[in-house]
């Protein structure tokens, strides 16, 4: 599995969850769009580094460090990415 599946695999997952746009998740700053962000950019951690993750959100490593570490205390969010990495796991447990 590549890095470009697992890439489009929690993007898809991260908007059928969420409810905002890809290009939204990619490109906006409103709120609930950067925590759709969060959310993809967690998910991906788990696989990725941080620069390859940059590579698909067309950000720099420090900038998807950044993404990473900023503190999204909130329930909804914390619920988000559980799920996330819930269907993560099942779409890709057969590895």
């Amino acid at each position: 599995m590549t890095h470009e599946n697992y890439f489009n695999e929690a993007l898809a997952a991260v908007t059928q969850i969420t409810g905002v746009p890809e290009a939204a998740i990619l490109h906006s700053n409103i709120r609930r769009h950067a925590d759709a962000r969060y959310v993809l950019v967690c998910a991906l951690s788990r696989i990725m580094t941080d620069a390859e993750i940059g590579s698909f959100l067309s950000r720099t490593s420090q900038g998807v460090g950044f993404i990473r570490r900023s503190t999204r205390s909130s329930r909804m969010v914390d619920f988000n990415l559980k799920e996330v990495c819930k269907r993560l796991e099942s779409v890709f447990s057969h590895l």
